[in-house]
């Protein structure tokens, strides 16, 4: 157990080094991109990556959800989901070129076609990686999956630097996203000795699909909620306004993205090796449940207060009509963020059907409020459409959550009580600073905002410690982890 418990907290510290500077390059691409384009660029680009998404979660096989919950040796079943990966790739490639001009026509925008047509090529480079790598995150190998995920990264804002001073325009973004894909598909034959070759076995793709299927049919469903919302924005309000909501979601997600791909690459592996020991996996879950309550209401909170300096300075004057929506963003994303452990537990106890019912119920609720409330308040209805919608999600998996592990609702209500009262003490010297002591802001004072920000939220948390004997020290370094270091 010692030695899971040593995997667990090296996942997690792999895992948090390797998201941080994996999204924080994504980012410094994305601050580049959006000083040399215009918003009908990333436009463009959001229909285009909203087709390509949905292309690949409409035909999720879910086999790997599968392969790191299934128990013992898996070996058997990789050339058999390697092939259908494979396969799943081609089609969409074809279909999806064909499809670009009716797609076009339909927004009636003819540069919509032909960036489709570009992006159609990236199916065959994430089809044909070697399905080997899912070892690494299966055996909490996380510093492996870390290298996958930013070398890639690196290579991608690398090109991105010249083809958009050269280019300035969307294709510098789709040459990017190509130089990303093709590097992960050397890297993941260079770090993994596996070989994959073109087999099918049907009794073997039986038992893998009889788990991928809810995934599949939960693919199906995130895919239509995720990606329905800006095809639908690009239509209804067009693409200038798409590229505005566009910046204004990548500042709304952007810590939580980071939070949230740690807590999938380690919590669900973990959750899986746990599935069998039922307190082990509810003290887990309890603990990170407490973690990502008490990190993600400071950081949204942050986000809100000031919207407006981090749209004008990081991405420029030119993007504030992203300021206004990215306000109540941080809302739907904080709601949808604090909804995923659950979601993540369902999936590792192989209850993925229950999380596939949830999120059909949570897509109907999108499509019934929507288009009414578009229709009388503009994009801010659109937006508070998606915090109806994910509040529904996350209270649903939650009660479900609580039911199946027995855990009492004191369990839950301490935490985010705890995780309230600490938000006060760090937002009131924060505001006021901001109301009364800097009259203008610049790169130097949010920089300064985020220095005394962290340096505040780490004097709570040992203010905490000496006050409580529930806290949050306690929780992200394990007693275990202190004795080894005694």
């Amino acid at each position: 157990m010692d030695n899971i418990k040593s995997k667990i907290t090296k996942g997690f510290l792999w895992a948090g080094l390797g998201s941080v500077g994996g999204r924080g390059i994504q980012f410094a691409s994305d601050v580049l991109l959006s000083k040399l384009l215009i918003p009908e660029d990333f436009g463009l680009m959001a229909i285009g990556l909203a087709v390509l998404n949905i292309s690949e979660m409409l035909t999720e096989t879910g086999f790997n959800s599968a392969l790191i919950q299934k128990q013992g040796n898996i070996k058997k079943y990789l050339n058999t989901a390697w092939t259908m990966e494979l396969i799943k790739s081609f089609f969409l490639f074809i279909l999806i070129f064909l499809l670009a001009d009716p797609i076009s026509k339909f927004y009636d925008e003819k540069s919509v076609g032909d960036v489709i047509k570009g992006i159609s090529l990236l199916f065959l480079l994430r089809g044909l990686r070697n399905v080997g790598i899912i070892y690494f995150r299966k055996n909490l190998q996380i510093h492996k999956q870390v290298a996958l995920d930013i070398f890639p990264s690196i290579i991608q804002l690398i090109v991105v630097i010249p083809t958009a001073q050269y280019l300035q325009n969307v294709w510098a973004i789709i040459f990017s996203v190509a130089a990303r894909r093709t590097s992960e598909l050397i890297l993941s034959f260079i770090m993994h000795h596996y070989r994959p070759r073109f087999e099918f076995k049907l009794l073997l793709f039986k038992e893998l699909f009889q788990f991928g299927k809810w995934i599949f049919s939960l693919s199906i469903i995130s895919a239509i909620r995720k990606n329905f919302v800006p095809l639908f924005i690009g239509k209804y309000f067009g693409v200038v306004i798409l590229g505005y909501f566009n910046r204004a979601e990548l500042l709304s997600i952007l810590f939580f993205s980071v939070l949230n791909e740690v807590t999938w690459k380690v919590g669900y592996p973990t959750m899986s090796h746990l599935q069998s020991n039922k307190n082990k996996l509810k003290k887990f879950y309890l603990d990170l449940f407490f973690i990502i309550i008490y990190l993600a209401i400071p950081i949204s909170g942050s986000i809100y207060l000031f919207n407006q300096e981090l749209v004008t300075i990081i991405f420029s004057h030119k993007w504030l009509p992203s300021a206004s929506m990215l306000k109540l963003l941080i809302f739907a994303g904080l709601i949808s963020f604090s909804g995923t452990l659950s979601s993540m537990l369902m999936q590792s106890i192989g209850k993925p059907k229950v999380a596939t019912k949830i999120s059909f119920n949570s897509i109907m609720i999108l499509l019934a409020t929507i288009f009414p409330l578009s229709y009388f308040m503009g994009i801010r209805g659109l937006i508070f459409s998606l915090i109806i919608t994910n509040s529904y999600s996350m209270l649903h998996s939650l009660f479900f959550v609580m039911k199946v592990m027995e855990i009492k609702i004191v369990k839950i209500f301490y935490p985010i009580l705890f995780s309230v009262i600490n938000a006060i003490f760090f937002f009131l010297p924060i505001l006021f600073l901001k109301l009364y002591l800097f009259s203008s802001h610049n790169m130097i004072t949010l920089c300064f905002f985020t220095a005394f920000g962290i340096v505040l939220f780490i004097f709570l948390a040992i203010i905490w410690k000496k006050i409580f004997t529930f806290n949050i020290i306690d929780i992200i370094i394990p007693i275990y982890l202190r004795k080894n270091k005694k």
